[in-house]
């Protein structure tokens, strides 16, 4: 191959390497782990009394429950360090749940309050790798 025909073919390589690259940015989007539940390729997969499983994510619905419990707190050590900003910066004490739930399965997952942000993100995931999968059988 010379420099001419691999000049000629520079348009077709540079249309596959973004192709490639589309793909794997539209995976990242769809997939990621949360608190030992993991989203890849359409599928949910978690380990439910040591066993592996793995359910489609299609019709699923993924919701994100703050118990009454999840308080925060102020402690003398914060007052002392921050001033009057602690009430700003307070401790997140508490217990938080990530549900998905569809026809075929119920999961439950705890997870501490301080990892809520985590936890909203992946259920965001879930959600809408669920409306993808639906349209994309449809």
């Amino acid at each position: 191959m010379g420099f001419k025909e691999w000049l000629a073919g520079a348009d077709e390589r540079a249309a596959k390497a973004s192709a490639r690259l589309d793909e794997i940015n539209r995976r990242q989007r769809q997939t990621g782990k949360f608190a030992g539940v993991y989203l890849t390729d359409g599928m949910l997969g978690w380990t439910d009394q040591g066993h592996a499983r793995r359910e489609p994510v299609t019709g699923a619905r993924a919701e994100v429950a703050v118990g009454a419990d999840a308080q925060r707190r102020i402690t003398a050590t914060r007052i002392v360090l921050i001033g009057v900003f602690a009430l700003a910066f307070r401790k997140q004490k508490g217990t938080g749940f990530l549900t998905i739930e569809n026809d075929a399965y119920y999961l439950g997952v705890p997870f501490p309050i301080k990892d809520e942000r985590d936890a909203r993100a992946f259920a965001a995931k879930v959600n809408a790798a669920a409306r993808n999968s639906l349209t994309s059988a449809e």
